[in-house]
Order: structure tokens, then sequence, then C-alpha cells
């Protein structure tokens, strides 16, 4: 795995969340890869992105 993507429809009240980092691990072997981000996923802030293409760190 060395990239992810994350994004949502930008639907609701508020919608917009900021997005530290994504962790995903196997629970058989404990295995961890991180995905860091430090972004906001919002129409209205910073850059209006609410689609991110995550690299692993």
């Amino acid at each position: 795995m060395q990239k992810i993507r994350i994004r949502h429809d930008d639907t609701g009240r508020r919608p917009g969340w900021f997005l530290e980092r994504i962790i995903i691990r196997n629970e058989e072997t404990d295995q961890e890869w991180s995905f860091p981000c430090s972004l906001w996923l919002a129409s209205d802030e910073s850059d209006e992105q609410t689609d991110r293409i995550l690299d692993l760190a």
C-alpha cells in the first residue's frame, strides 16, 4: 500500500472536517501504514478540497 484516497460529498450542515492522518492496521500481523494529511476536507476551508490522495509516510 503506497497511496490512499479519501473524500466526502460535502453535503449536510457544516460537512467539512480536519484530517490529521489515517492509520491502517492489520490486526493479524500488527503491521501499520500511516498516511499523514494535516489538512481540511472542506469546500469552505483553506484550499477548498474535499478529495485527497495521501502518500504513505
